[in-house]
């Protein structure tokens, strides 16, 4: 026999065996541990841990649903807000229309009757009745002809007058109309 004593093998696997199971209790204790929960609690924490995701998920699911509703309101308010912009639009137009054709109107009747008065200055106008007046109330006659002066004018010496009218405008906008030439305005200057 020898000196030398053989371990027998059932205690070798049993060394390895156990030195096994101590290192995979370690890591499970140590996962556990991260958990702040012990070994003990292990089948509970898996149900709750699978409850708690639930939850989560549940939350999630009602916040995805309140963007998408906020979306969406945030979206129609924007449409809405566009439709108002376009109505206004449209009332200004009109409301201008109605000023335009309310001027052409005053107009043509100003017209009819600068014509009337013009036809009514001519009739009243009897230079007959100028030359008598003239005589009698302010007692001028004719000129003589020592009294008269003949100027020969160059042709490009000479100034035409065209008859024109100076009219003054009156800018009766609506506030959004004055508001949108403001912004374009400093637009232009930038």
């Amino acid at each position: 026999m020898s000196a030398v004593k053989e371990k027998p093998v059932a205690s070798v696997r049993h060394s390895e065996l156990t030195r096994d199971y101590a290192a995979t209790t370690t890591t499970t204790e140590k996962i556990y541990k991260v958990q702040r929960t012990s070994l003990a609690e292990a089948p509970e924490l898996e149900a709750e841990e699978e409850l708690d995701s639930a939850v989560i998920r549940a939350i999630r699911t009602k916040q995805k649903r309140r963007k998408i509703k906020m979306g969406l309101l945030v979206k129609v308010m924007l449409v809405f807000a566009l439709g108002l912009l376009v109505v206004f639009r449209y009332a200004s137009i009109t409301e201008m229309g109605y000023k335009v054709s309310e001027a052409k109107s005053q107009y043509q009747d100003l017209t009819a009757d600068n014509e009337r008065m013009m036809a009514q200055i001519e009739n009243s106008m009897n230079l007959d009745e100028l030359t008598k007046l003239a005589k009698e109330k302010f007692d001028m006659q004719r000129p003589q002809t020592y009294q008269m002066v003949v100027l020969d004018i160059d042709p490009a010496d000479q100034t035409e007058f065209y008859q024109t009218e100076l009219k003054e405008v009156t800018e009766d906008k609506a506030w959004y109309v004055k508001i949108y030439d403001g912004i374009r305005e400093f637009l232009g200057l930038i």
